[in-house]
């Protein structure tokens, strides 16, 4: 289930971010054959987001693909850089990619 949701959420986060550019509004909804879909974006800014991750607690860790980590809180839509990243050679499609909290976040923060 937990899949599910990182992977709907990843979806439209990756939507918002292509459309950011373009939306008129903080929200907009598109239908499909199927459903409505709602887009939100949460923040702007991000230099080339490349992977997230959804904590427990609702906040999302992005990686930017330069090196950067930022923690986004959807809630009051406030933006953290984390730090201790690894350093990183960004060229072409090289950089910091994906990211992944453990299936236990919750009791080991790794």
């Amino acid at each position: 289930m937990r899949k599910v949701m990182n992977f709907t959420a990843f979806l439209l986060f990756m939507i918002s971010t292509a459309l950011s550019a373009q939306a008129q509004t903080a929200s907009e909804s598109f239908k499909t054959e199927k459903t409505t879909i709602r887009v939100e974006t949460i923040t702007r800014g991000l230099n080339h987001p490349w992977g997230m991750t959804m904590l427990p607690s609702g906040r999302i860790l992005v990686t930017e693909r330069s090196g950067a980590i930022k923690l986004i809180n959807p809630q009051n839509r406030k933006v953290q850089t984390v730090s201790g990243a690894p350093r990183v050679r960004a060229s072409g499609q090289g950089g910091l990619l994906d990211i992944a909290a453990d299936p236990d976040f919750e009791n080991n923060k790794t």
